[in-house]
């Protein structure tokens, strides 16, 4: 059973007729339900699109159209071979697929697929997306980027441009990541060790480092040392850790209230969500 809720872009989705489609007793902002014929293996909702994947082939349905009578489409892929796509990672306006070998394909807003250059045969484990640019971690933990710049979410180095084709973060060579998290501007990993790296946009302190500067380059999280985080989120403006007891820390931007601190503030420091206190917390996830 496939759930959903929020803007009404088109009741079904796209997978199912309307008449299929399982209301909830919250009226027009209750939970919906259906069951396509068949199974949805993962799904991701962006700001201009969402995708699912249904027997290993991708559909994009167009969540910004002003045509409410659009049609969920099936993706063009260029190149493509037998290989099936297992995830997909919408950003604002594009998405990133991954196959099953651990090859990257490139959605555009045309909704027409096509591999992404630069990875050279590398093997991707892991893909993400924040609004305007992304990233693949590849097996050997090495870390790739592509895309928009502009406050150094790439981390490459100050003033490089942005990029179309995938990059390798040099900084970070010679450690191995487990995993990685895109927010709307800012970019985080996770070393196998424990050790956390933010970098981009810092404008809410959603880098975590007690200032509102940017960094153009992986930095070392200090705040979060021994703390042994096990999983990251990033948000639009604000990011949310996991350490290996349970413990959530969230910090960056607070003024709607996605902190959980019963406040409205914007918070420099990772900082405990003491209402989670107790609880054995086993996954954290960041919207806008």
């Amino acid at each position: 059973m496939l759930c959903f809720w929020g803007a009404q872009v088109r009741e079904g989705l796209g997978l199912v007729k309307p008449d299929q489609v399982k209301h909830g007793k919250c009226g027009f902002s209750g939970i919906q339900s259906l069951c396509p014929k068949t199974a949805v293996q993962d799904m991701s909702a962006g700001r201009s699109f969402a995708g699912f994947i249904q027997d290993g082939k991708v559909s994009v349905l167009r969540l910004r159209s002003e045509d409410y009578e659009h049609h969920i489409e099936s993706l063009e892929l260029k190149d493509e071979t037998d290989d099936r796509i297992r995830l997909i990672v919408c950003g604002a306006d594009d998405a990133v697929l991954l196959s099953d070998s651990g090859k990257v394909l490139i959605m555009d807003k045309t909704t027409v697929c096509k591999p992404l250059k630069g990875l050279d045969n590398r093997q991707v484990i892991q893909i993400a997306c924040g609004d305007h640019h992304s990233m693949a971690l590849t097996k050997d933990g090495q870390v790739f980027v592509w895309g928009e710049n502009s406050h150094g979410q790439l981390g490459l180095k100050k003033n490089h441009p942005s990029s179309p084709s995938a990059q390798h973060v040099q900084s970070l060579s010679g450690i191995p990541l487990a995993q990685i998290s895109a927010g709307g501007d800012h970019s985080f990993g996770l070393s196998l060790s424990g050790v956390v790296f933010g970098w981009g946009k810092n404008s809410a302190g959603q880098l975590g480092l007690g200032d509102t500067t940017d960094r153009h380059i992986p930095t070392i999280i200090n705040s979060l040392q021994f703390k042994k985080t096990v999983s990251i989120s990033c948000g639009g403006e604000h990011t949310a850790t996991l350490s290996k007891g349970g413990t959530v820390f969230t910090f960056g931007s607070g003024g709607r209230g996605q902190l959980g601190h019963k406040s409205f503030r914007d918070e420099h420091h990772p900082r405990v969500v003491a209402e989670l206190w107790g609880s054995e917390v086993s996954q954290v996830t960041c919207g806008r």
